[in-house]
């Protein structure tokens, strides 16, 4: 864990070592570079390159003629996303989702991320039906530029149907995540780390509902794709299944037997 704690820590600082040293010929490219930069450094709760891509980002844009809506819009969505006060940080995202405020195939994945954010930021305040309206929204726009089956599209419809289980809908949540795992499987692939992370997101719900039996199948389809996609690498097959485990533990219940 060490190891590859030092790795990221090195890569990290090399993406640093990019954004403050890198030659700004192509300002579009260096903006881009930036913008995919600071997920990936999101990801990891890497806080200082975050910080360091905010300062470099803002003083950019600052230039009316660099960038687009788009860029500004994603801008407020990392800053919503730095920021520490709940309050603030939605603030923020209503300013990025105002800015899109014409919805093309060009910026639907935007927009449809700034909503399904936009809800993630209400659900911990207790604003659930607000939450509710942001995600069906960031959804509707999935479905209606066909992105669905897009990764990024993944998260969003998951914490849709999370979201639902917590507001006393499970089945609709699981709904939603049947018919999102049906789509990868028929463009992408039952066999893919996209479709295990739909399995288990409705195993998790149907232990909620107490379903044991059914969130064992889920499970069991789960790691069925990892042990496919990580066979090379026995100890995060251990991991995961480790996890799956504590899963049943968190909810009340010692079924060991039933994954293993």
């Amino acid at each position: 864990m060490a190891k590859k704690f030092l790795n990221y820590k090195q890569l990290f600082q090399t993406i640093e070592n990019i954004v403050i040293l890198i030659e700004k010929d192509d300002t579009t490219i260096y903006l881009h570079f930036l913008e995919d930069a600071f997920p990936y450094m999101q990801k990891y709760g890497y806080e200082q390159g975050m910080k360091l891509i905010l300062a470099k980002l803002t003083s950019m844009l600052k230039d009316n003629t660099v960038g687009s809506a788009s860029d500004r819009a994603l801008l407020l969505d990392f800053c919503a996303a730095y920021e520490k006060k709940p309050e603030r940080a939605i603030k923020l995202e209503k300013e990025a989702v105002e800015l899109i405020f014409e919805v093309t195939a060009e910026n639907a994945l935007l927009a449809a991320n700034l909503h399904a954010n936009l809800g993630g930021l209400y659900k911990p305040i207790g604003k659930l039906e607000l939450a509710k309206q942001h995600m069906e929204t960031g959804i509707h726009f999935l479905e209606q530029y066909g992105l669905v089956p897009y990764h990024d599209s993944i998260p969003q419809i998951t914490s849709y149907a999370v979201l639902l289980t917590d507001m006393g809908e499970p089945q609709l949540g699981l709904s939603a995540l049947q018919k999102l795992a049906h789509i990868i499987k028929e463009y992408n692939s039952d066999v893919s780390g996209d479709y295990a992370v739909v399995q288990e997101a409705m195993g998790n719900i149907c232990l909620v509902t107490g379903d044991v039996p059914q969130a064992t199948t889920h499970f069991k389809k789960a790691l069925a794709v990892y042990e496919v996609l990580f066979g090379a690498e026995p100890e995060l097959i251990e991991a995961k299944k480790q996890e799956l485990l504590e899963t049943y533990t968190q909810a009340g219940l010692y079924f060991r037997e039933y994954l293993l």
